[in-house]
């Protein structure tokens, strides 16, 4: 599962950008430019959602018989005969229930279902009756009609959520799994579904749930629970209900036993508390400190067993939500005390080991983590020393020649610890940074360009003995070069470095 979302929000940029003496006009308002940019960057980790259906693979084979699984069409006619069978029951009920269930995961017989008048109240009868495995059978097809995406089959299935709350709070673990499943699907994409489900006292329920000793259920519950907390609505009502019977703790002290849980479980709940971060709720009464502390040492723990040999399969969908709670909280201003609860070195460390790890196969937890660091170095002169004293900067520099956002992430992080002033330069300096620079600059993707142009204005402002080392790398000629760019922003601030830095005369003129 690719995930691609941002959230996130630090000033880093506050001081001069391509000023001084024959500065061009206009450069100002680039300056102001480049900085809205970046604070969009840091801001976007919270709008994409990742609302899913659960299709479960195995839940019949363990505990119900090892159904078939197909989507083959379907005949309305065959459709009816079931319906008519499971209504009149005459025969084996729960056999043409099974049946019913193995045709119920083709679109077209659900919608045929639906349409066959009493369809719903026939299959509502047979999921709350007292003949268990009838039961079962029922509650089966109710789950195949959430995995719909038709609105109209959300709508009918509603008449369901009563009775799937009640046996929440029932003896069979795996009953109560499924009944969560089938309500996680129906409240994924359905705000009537989901209005109904409050009103009927989900909350209670769902809480009662994720406090259970049976790891599937909690699983199944955090499902539920991700699915009502990424709801347009939820800030309004959902997340401070949650948040007032204490959701944030629970979660917190299950991601404590991480390794009594499993992984698929973990990954849930840190969906939730993700939701949690994202929200608009006090940080006060989130916790943000306790959050901070527990991801760190999360993902600390997690990437010391993946140095240990532990495999990553699987492993970018659980490291994905808990970098983003980390990276979230950053962001806000109101919690920048969150920076002392964090083991620098460690987390650091841990970065590098997820971007090392999933760099040949899952790139967007590699984007993850250059956007976490980014939110850590900005404006942060402790971090970007560590990064600088751990050596972390080569490592940085290799991802240069990544695309897809990455190589503008690490320039941007290489521009907070430039933003340091000169000492912070010389390090970049020493590491081969005006190189992968020369590198850079001829790259033809637009945004690599321009942040690279920035990275050596801070260099040269702050290191202007940088300047002789960066013609030995045909500098001055590749900014020549994009003196004749097609975008009138680079030419500006080519030309700003060319006159500003390096005393040269700018061809600007001749092209405007």
């Amino acid at each position: 599962m690719e995930v691609t979302c941002f959230h996130g929000a630090r000033k880093r940029l506050q001081g001069d950008r391509y000023g001084g003496p024959g500065a061009h006009p206009g450069l100002e308002h680039l300056r102001s430019q480049r900085r809205e940019i970046e604070k969009v960057l840091r801001n976007a980790r919270r709008d994409q959602q990742l609302i899913s259906k659960r299709v479960i693979q195995d839940i019949e084979e363990q505990e119900w018989g090892g159904l078939e699984h197909g989507s083959e069409a379907v005949e309305h006619e065959k459709v009816l005969l079931m319906f008519k069978a499971i209504q009149q029951g005459t025969g084996d009920r729960t056999g043409a229930l099974r049946c019913l269930q193995k045709a119920l995961k083709n679109c077209e017989a659900r919608k045929s279902f639906i349409r066959m008048e009493n369809s719903m109240q026939v299959l509502l009868g047979l999921f709350t009756c007292n003949q268990s495995a009838v039961q079962i059978a029922a509650a089966l097809c109710l789950y195949e009609l959430s995995v719909s995406s038709d609105p109209s089959i959300a709508s009918a299935c509603s008449q369901a959520t009563t009775y799937l709350l009640t046996y929440l709070r029932g003896q069979s673990s795996k009953f109560t799994e499924l009944s969560l499943y089938t309500l996680g699907n129906l409240a994924a994409d359905s705000k009537a579904v989901r209005k109904k489900m409050l009103l009927q006292g989900a909350i209670p329920s769902l809480m009662f749930c994720i406090q259970n000793t049976h790891a599937a259920v909690v699983q199944a519950a955090g499902y539920v629970v991700s699915q009502l907390l990424q709801a347009p609505e939820a800030s309004e009502k959902i997340i401070p209900a949650f948040l007032d019977m204490g959701l944030d703790q629970h979660l917190l002290q299950l991601l404590q036993c991480y390794s009594d849980l499993g992984l698929e479980t973990l990954t849930e709940l840190a969906w939730c508390l993700h939701y949690l971060v994202c929200s608009d709720a006090d940080r006060v009464h989130l916790h943000a400190h306790d959050i901070m502390m527990k991801c760190t040492s999360v993902l600390t723990e997690l990437a010391a067993a993946v140095v240990s040999g532990m495999s990553v399969d699987g492993l970018e969908v659980l490291v994905t939500p808990l970098l983003r709670c980390i990276g979230n909280l950053l962001a806000k201003e109101e919690t920048d005390c969150c920076r002392e609860r964090v083991e620098h070195n460690q987390l650091l460390a841990a970065i590098f080991v997820f971007m090392q790890s999933f760099l040949q196969h899952h790139m967007f937890v590699v984007r993850e983590c250059l956007w976490v660091l980014n939110n850590l170095t900005a404006g942060d002169p402790s971090f970007c020393s560590d990064v600088l004293h751990l050596n972390l900067v080569p490592a940085l520099l290799q991802l240069l020649v990544y695309t897809g956002g990455v190589n503008v992430l690490v320039l941007t992080v290489l521009c907070n610890i430039a933003e340091q002033g000169h000492a912070y330069c010389l390090q970049l300096i020493k590491t081969e940074t005006l190189p992968a620079l020369s590198a850079t600059l001829k790259m033809l993707e637009q945004e690599v360009v321009g942040q690279s142009m920035e990275l050596l204005h801070l260099l040269f402002k702050h290191c202007p003995e940088a300047t002789n080392e960066f013609k030995t790398h045909s500098g001055i000629q590749i900014l020549e070069m994009i003196q004749y760019h097609s975008n009138e922003k680079f030419r500006l601030q080519s030309a700003s470095i060319l006159e500003t830095h390096l005393g040269q005369y700018s061809h600007i003129d001749n092209q405007q």
